[in-house]
């Protein structure tokens, strides 16, 4: 569940330390989650410059963060439960880096 906590702080920590570097399940959460903060920081970049330039949309903007923001609490609760929740297409990416 730390692997989410702290952006990518937590989870490069976790990758490198022992003995949760050798931990296939430790090692999968830790890249999901730097997968998923970048791509929440994309998806922020994006819907800013976006709201910028075209206020009406600013309501569908603000689901998606939302969104985003329900998914990262589903992804702590299935980590600290020991359950290996797969994204699409992230998870698949990380359960091959993970080993």
């Amino acid at each position: 569940m730390r692997c989410y906590l702290a952006g990518i702080l937590f989870p490069i920590i976790y990758l490198t330390a022992e003995p949760y570097k050798s931990n296939r399940f430790i090692r999968f959460h830790a890249f999901q989650s730097i997968e998923f903060t970048l791509a929440w920081a994309a998806m922020t970049i994006t819907t800013d410059s976006v709201r910028h330039q075209m206020g009406g949309i600013s309501a569908l903007l603000s689901g998606l963060w939302f969104l985003f923001l329900v998914v990262w609490f589903v992804l702590m609760f299935k980590a600290y439960r020991g359950q290996m929740f797969k994204l699409p297409m992230l998870g698949s990416l990380a359960a091959r880096w993970a080993g």
